[in-house]
């Protein structure tokens, strides 16, 4: 073991590929530090030492309270050691392989002052260039610090690649540009701060390979696999978060660290029922076209009231984000308005009823009624509300949920608690209709999706209300999820005992395909309903049956290319053989076939009718005697 002059070393803490760390006590003062000793293979290495001792002065100028503090560089016996504070806790790779996926508060807690750090070390001109999980270390007190920044000047690509294609640290957090072996950039440590993300959110890192080259190709090459796909409570604005930081252009990657999380309202710092039971999501808002979904609004503003100050992005975004600015306007409604019934401790809470009264909007009554507590047990709520109310204003709904759920831990009947968690879903439903109102479905899913992720049980109900604001505004039957026809669909996968989505989705099918029919549009109305039968098989009979009656009550019953009523019906068959409207109307349309061939004079029109129609109708057993007669009158 090493011996040095001024330091006492104690023993081996930590191994890695330039250096290893020791536990050390200062002779003197008496007080523990680390000891990093650069590997003895490095020492013959001019250039290289030189990079290490720079790295390390450049760090000793860092100050940050998530930057580990360097104390001393030198060297002793050709042994070349920097000295640092001694941190107690564990790498937040170890908390990962141990706990597994976080949740989004819990992402957001610890990756937010790392942001900022980087943001501070940018400006002070300095690159990481090996930001991964190991190298942060979660102290005692749950304070995230990054360490290594005296070795990152030693750390690129380009020197460290050795002849058997392996490389120095962790190859996985390199960004593509390092992976190609160009230089590293303040984008690169947001690139590999975004796979650290990934890794709090999936357990996984985004590119695993059976060596580094390989590892690195598919850095350079591929996307990664989206987050959500390896862990289901990954919210879509979390994914959103984490693809920003990993773009493969760095142009295209938040400006800066400190963009990250720009403008969100901070995570709640203390731990708290309600942010443990759910996966949570970034209150963020992005630099341009990234509206900041959860975050309350900061002041009552009318109908021209000023967009929410935002950073720049790429340029291919700038006039996606123009709109984006101008949709976030309308959003933010005012806090303090917001917030203010909240102060008098009196809500007037108004539940959003259908025409229908399939819904409500109205959160589950509590199973228990309000609790007596003691004297100290009602100024503890008192307070524990006060600091909702506080949360709320500062523009944090996770702190502000974890303070009412807190409440509900002591008297699970609170209707204080009841009502707050009310106005929080009842804001959700109002931003998101403010939303909709300016064409922007993105950002009306997204407070939709934060509604639910804060009150799952809330899911159906506000699938419900998605689809009647699609079907009102006649967004019927498309590819994506902005219109009705989706949305039931969704609810009939989530919820199959549920008849009456069922019968809303065939109902908008129907008038979609109506529609599509006036509309001159019947072709992509029936392959949008062909989609939609395909991706819900149980319902396809009805799905097609839909589409075979539109058509059939527009008299198209035969086509060579499939969009007719005799072809829809025959769908439906293979999708049910039981299917006892299919085979009526099929048989029906045979009879009207027959009927026509009668009145033509033409053998060629006759026998090209029957063509026709063998290619509609089912090639089974039991629909070859129709065919057949069909053939005899065409002669």
């Amino acid at each position: 073991m090493i011996q040095l002059d001024k330091y006492e070393v104690i023993e081996e803490v930590g191994r890695g590929g330039v250096a290893v760390v020791y536990r050390g006590r200062h002779k003197l003062l008496h007080n523990d530090v680390a000891v990093k000793v650069l590997h003895q293979e490095f020492t013959h290495d001019e250039e290289f030492v030189k990079r290490f001792v720079n790295g390390a002065r450049s760090a000793a100028r860092l100050k940050h309270p998530n930057i580990i503090p360097v104390f001393d560089v030198g060297v002793e016996q050709n042994s070349h050691y920097i000295v640092m504070e001694f941190l107690r806790g564990e790498t937040l790779d170890d908390r990962i392989k141990k706990h597994g996926p976080y949740a989004m508060r819990e992402i957001e807690e610890i990756v937010r002052p790392l942001a900022a750090a980087l943001d501070y070390a940018h400006g002070a001109g300095i690159i990481h260039r090996d930001i991964k999980s190991p190298n942060v270390i979660i102290k005692e007190d749950g304070t995230p610090v990054l360490m290594d920044f005296d070795i990152a000047k030693a750390t690129d690509l380009k020197q460290n690649l050795t002849l058997d294609g392996s490389v120095l640290g962790t190859p996985a957090y390199m960004s593509p540009e390092q992976a190609r072996g160009e230089s590293a950039t303040a984008k690169s440590d947001i690139y590999s701060l975004g796979v650290i993300m990934y890794e709090m959110a999936t357990g996984e890192l985004p590119f695993k390979g059976e060596n580094t080259l390989s590892v690195l190709r598919q850095i350079a090459m591929d996307d990664p696999r989206p987050p959500c796909e390896i862990n289901a409570s990954v919210s879509p604005e979390l994914q959103e978060l984490i693809l920003w930081c990993m773009e493969k252009n760095p142009e295209d990657r938040p400006e800066r660290a400190g963009a990250i999380f720009a403008g969100a309202p901070r995570a709640e710092e203390t731990a708290a029922p309600a942010a443990a039971k759910k996966a949570g999501k970034p209150a963020v808002a992005e630099q341009t076209a990234r509206p900041a979904a959860d975050q309350p609004p900061a002041a009552e503003t009318d109908a021209a009231s000023k967009p929410a100050a935002l950073s720049g992005r790429a340029k291919k975004l700038l006039i996606k984000a123009a709109l984006a600015v101008v949709a976030l306007g309308a959003a933010y409604l005012g806090i303090m308005s917001l917030w203010h019934g909240l102060e008098r401790r009196d809500f007037n809470v108004v539940s959003l009823i259908s025409r229908g009264g399939h819904y409500t909007s109205t959160l589950p009554e509590p199973s228990a009624g309000p609790a007596k507590l003691d004297e100290i047990a009602v100024e503890r709520v008192k307070k524990l509300y006060d600091e909702a109310v506080a949360a709320a204003k500062s523009g944090s709904v996770d702190g502000a949920i974890a303070k009412l759920e807190t409440i509900r831990d002591i008297d699970p009947g609170n209707r204080l608690a009841q009502r707050g968690m009310q106005k929080i879903y009842n804001w959700h439903i109002k931003n998101a209709d403010a939303m909709f109102k300016k064409g922007d479905f993105r950002g009306y899913r997204r407070y939709m999706d934060n509604a639910v992720s804060y009150f799952p049980e809330m899911k159906r109900d506000n699938l419900f209300q998605r689809g009647k604001k699609y079907s009102d505004a006649g967004r019927l039957l498309g590819d994506g999820e902005d219109n009705a026809a989706a949305v039931y669909a969704t609810i009939i996968r989530t919820f199959p005992d549920d008849k009456h989505a069922e019968g809303l989705m065939l109902k908008t099918v129907d008038e979609a395909m109506r529609a599509g029919f006036a509309g001159n549009r019947s072709r992509e109305s029936a392959d949008r309903a062909l989609r939609l039968a395909a991706a819900l098989h149980e319902k396809a009979p009805g799905i097609l049956g839909i589409a075979g009656d539109v058509y059939y009550a527009n008299n198209v019953l035969l086509s060579r290319d499939g969009y007719g009523a005799a072809a829809m019906y025959t769908r439906a068959l293979e999708a049910d053989s039981s299917d006892a409207h299919a085979r009526q109307q099929l048989i029906a349309i045979a009879a009207e076939i027959k009927n026509r061939l009668a009145g033509m004079t033409s053998r060629d029109e006759r026998r090209s009718l029957v063509r026709t129609a063998e290619s509609n109708f089912p090639d089974t057993g039991e629909f070859q005697p129709l065919l057949q007669e069909l053939e005899a009158a065409a002669k």
